[in-house]
């Protein structure tokens, strides 16, 4: 996969007017975009000018509405290259996200971060014994040994 491809095919997921703003900044390869309600063509000729011969490249992305947002978002890549020196027609396909755009999708992982991140923290604490007096105490710290400031500085002292 060349650069462009590579490029392009970065931008699958992308809300549609995130993507035609993306399109619009690619000032070192010439380009004609053409906005259709359920597509979005990109075409790079490669000889303009020249009659003689066809060397074109032409990105389609496929449009579908979010089904969280629903926004409009490219959620398929048509890859298609002519060539009439060498009488090639070659045509690929890259799939986005099962029909969620880039922004839903990663503000549901996000979401499932937070809450796996969170159950880990929610465990039940065991109760302990205080190091000083011997009092059972739930600690609000993994690392706690002593049920109150009062029994830490004891303990120190005591230690001294």
């Amino acid at each position: 996969m060349d650069a462009r491809s590579y490029f392009m095919a970065n931008q699958l997921g992308r809300r549609q007017g995130a993507l035609l703003a993306q399109l619009e900044r690619l000032t070192c390869w010439p380009t004609a975009t053409k906005v259709h309600p359920t597509y979005i063509s990109v075409i790079d000729d490669f000889a303009e000018g020249d009659s003689r011969f066809e060397m074109t490249t032409t990105y389609v992305f496929h449009l579908a509405a979010c089904q969280t947002c629903g926004e409009t978002f490219a959620s398929r890549l048509r890859i298609i290259e002519r060539n009439e020196l060498r009488s090639l027609q070659a045509e690929s396909t890259e799939l986005a996200s099962d029909g969620e755009c880039r922004c839903c999708r990663d503000a549901t992982l996000n979401r499932q971060r937070v809450a796996r991140h969170r159950a880990k923290h929610r465990q039940e604490k065991q109760p302990i014994t205080c190091e000083h007096c011997g009092t059972s105490f739930t600690p609000k710290r993994s690392t706690a040994q002593f049920c109150s400031t009062r029994c830490r500085v004891a303990a120190s002292r005591a230690k001294a």
